[in-house]
């Protein structure tokens, strides 16, 4: 809980972003003063969000959304791929997903339906 609430401080958010194309393992051998303690989690979040890009643009975007770990994003779907997949299915009255992923499916998926789980 704490590393998120960290990671929601404009401290963490202004180094996720100026440090997007920083050498991590430079960063994480020789980590700033500041950030020694939470070094590792903001190098996550600099690799998920490298991960992303081209993959989850409107994601990266927004600057408050927190990543899962690298290898989520990794495997998560695109958002091309999502709405590709809402083509298919179309729409209903109620979404169950329990597939326990990113949310990337759902979110688009959830559009054509009144409800989703």
């Amino acid at each position: 809980m704490a590393d998120l609430v960290f990671l929601q401080s404009e401290e963490a958010k202004q180094f996720i972003a100026g440090h997007q194309h920083s050498d991590i393992n430079s960063m994480l051998l020789n980590p700033p003063k500041e950030f020694s303690e939470s070094i590792r989690i903001l190098a996550d979040q600099i690799l998920s969000r490298r991960k992303a890009k081209g993959k989850l643009n409107s994601w990266l975007q927004n600057p408050d959304i927190i990543f899962p770990a690298p290898l989520s994003v990794e495997q998560s779907s695109s958002e091309a791929t999502a709405t590709y997949k809402q083509s298919l299915i179309g729409a209903g009255k109620h979404l169950v997903d329990l597939t326990g992923g990113m949310g990337v499916d759902c979110i688009a998926l959830s559009d054509g339906f009144k409800e989703t789980t």
